[in-house]
């Protein structure tokens, strides 16, 4: 089924749940059936089943509303966009895939989705690759990592404190693998795509990273690759939700 076809039948029997309480009840019992096979919790369980079908409705529609305006966005530019710049198309590319992924976090936030149930929907076999880099890409980056860190005149803080890739993106722990994914290390690596989805989403939002550091790093790719992988992941999530 494609997508729009997939939204609009979800949409409709969402609407006809509003007032049917056994519709009703096979959504919300769906939707708490694909959390607990995660052992989550999920935020609709103590609803009344014809609230639970409102809160999904809502939520989907306007996650849906945000993903699908992103889809159609096919050549994005921010700035001048008549013969635009470098910048101004990876600014766009950028903010597209942001577009997309408050799509999904308006989902799984107001539905309680936890990280456990985004894993299983986000990942797939084809997982989201990092960038393919340069020579000359990879020992600029590799500077900024703590093993290869030789550079003393650069520093943050403390004037012994040297500038690496995590501080400077201000990543937590929980993704501190990142640098090692962006250079595909051969180290194990703990991070799922649904943790590198949400990484280019925070260092976009948060202005840790910038549309030319974006471009000299090779990410203009894995955002608009992300953004697909959003678009997917959302119609994997209504097939899954839809009651059978």
């Amino acid at each position: 089924m494609s997508k729009p076809k997939l939204w609009s039948q979800a949409a409709a029997s969402l609407e006809k749940a509003c007032e049917d309480e056994p519709l009703a009840t096979k959504w919300k019992e769906s939707l708490v059936n694909l959390c607990k096979k995660q052992q989550d919790e999920c935020k609709i369980e103590k609803l009344p089943a014809s609230d639970a079908a409102r809160l999904i409705l809502h939520s989907l529609g306007r996650g849906h509303a945000l993903i699908k305006q992103a889809e159609e966005w096919k050549n994005p530019v921010i700035g001048a966009s008549k013969n635009p710049s470098r910048l101004n198309l990876t600014r766009g590319i950028m903010w597209r895939y942001v577009m997309a992924y408050c799509g999904w976090e308006q989902c799984t936030k107001s539905l309680g989705l936890t990280q456990k149930t985004q894993d299983s929907i986000l990942t797939t076999n084809n997982r989201l690759k990092a960038p393919v880099l340069s020579k000359s890409q990879v020992k600029q980056l590799k500077i900024w990592l703590p093993s290869e860190n030789k550079v003393a005149d650069t520093f943050i803080g403390k004037p012994d404190d040297k500038l690496l890739i995590q501080d400077f993106l201000n990543l937590s722990d929980y993704y501190s693998d990142f640098p090692c994914w962006l250079l595909s290390s051969k180290k194990d690596i703990n991070l799922t795509d649904a943790a590198v989805l949400a990484i280019l989403r925070n260092i976009c939002v948060h202005g840790s990273l910038s549309p030319t550091k974006a471009r000299n790093w090779g990410l203009e790719s894995v955002y608009q690759d992300g953004t697909t992988f959003i678009v997917e992941g959302f119609a994997t999530f209504l097939q899954r939700a839809m009651p059978k």
